[in-house]
């Protein structure tokens, strides 16, 4: 039997219909007001078709977050609610994910060169002498991607961000070394979770070795120093985060002090 909500008619058709009978039955409560949906099919606030699903799923709605101005008005963070359609078994938010573009009244909808800004000139900002100087820098000629195995310290700015879980210490996130006190990471990764979180550690290429070692060219093996777990000092998440909408997703570490020096080329 398929699951359906029905949102209630206004009135009934009084010249066809001598009864009207109004079924609702609701499964769960969620914010899908105005909908038809059975499981994977959906009314979009306006009326349109759509798909029930992760909104890590839905392009659309992820070209939308990513094109519109920040932080999100009120305004648009109120008409994306509305796409809200369910919750996955993790908890991650469905929306209706409509088969063409998101367009909110009185929103950006940027998608043109027009609403784009020149980012701002920080190289007389009073705290970019608190970055590494060759920050950024690339340990390694190829560039490798589309999941290839990295090289050994190609990318040492990577951080691991470790949680306490039943089962032992886990790794459920990332981030990046900005300097050697701090770390920038998303903000879902730390909103919520302070009595979670362990710690960072830095420096890791392969977790399931205790050496990180690579076999050059020439039959030589090249190790890594050991990688450094950090303790976690303070956290801080973007005051305009919203987990449902996942805007605003940034948030910052702030550790012990890092040693640089063996953590590859930062």
């Amino acid at each position: 039997m398929t699951l359906r909500w029905f949102r209630l008619n206004q009135a009934c058709d009084q010249m066809n219909a001598i009864v009207c009978l109004c079924l609702l039955f609701f499964v769960t409560w969620v914010k899908c007001q105005g909908w038809l949906v059975d499981d994977d099919g959906c009314r979009t606030p306006d009326r349109g078709v759509g798909s029930c699903i992760g909104i890590k799923s839905c392009l659309p709605m992820i070209e939308f977050l990513e094109n519109e101005p920040k932080p999100l008005s009120n305004r648009v963070k109120q008409a994306l609610n509305h796409y809200t359609c369910g919750y996955t078994q993790n908890n991650e938010v469905k929306v209706c994910c409509p088969s063409d573009s998101i367009r909110i009244p009185g929103g950006g909808n940027t998608g043109s060169a027009d609403n784009l800004q020149d980012p701002p000139n920080i190289a007389n900002h009073r705290n970019i002498r608190l970055l590494p100087r060759n920050c950024g820098l690339m340990n390694s000629d190829n560039r490798i991607k589309n999941g290839e195995n990295a090289g050994l310290n190609e990318f040492p700015w990577m951080a691991l961000i470790s949680y306490r879980t039943s089962r032992g210490p886990d790794f459920r996130c990332g981030g990046t070394i900005i300097n050697d006190r701090w770390i920038l990471t998303a903000a879902h990764c730390i909103k919520g979770n302070r009595r979670q979180l362990l710690g960072v550690r830095v420096g890791e290429h392969d977790i399931s070795t205790r050496t990180d070692c690579e076999t050059q060219a020439d039959g030589s093996r090249k190790c890594s120093p050991p990688p450094q777990d950090v303790s976690i000092e303070e956290v801080y998440s973007h005051p305009s985060f919203d987990s449902t909408l996942l805007s605003d997703d940034i948030g910052l570490i702030k550790v012990n002090r890092i040693n640089l020096n063996d953590v590859g080329q930062l």
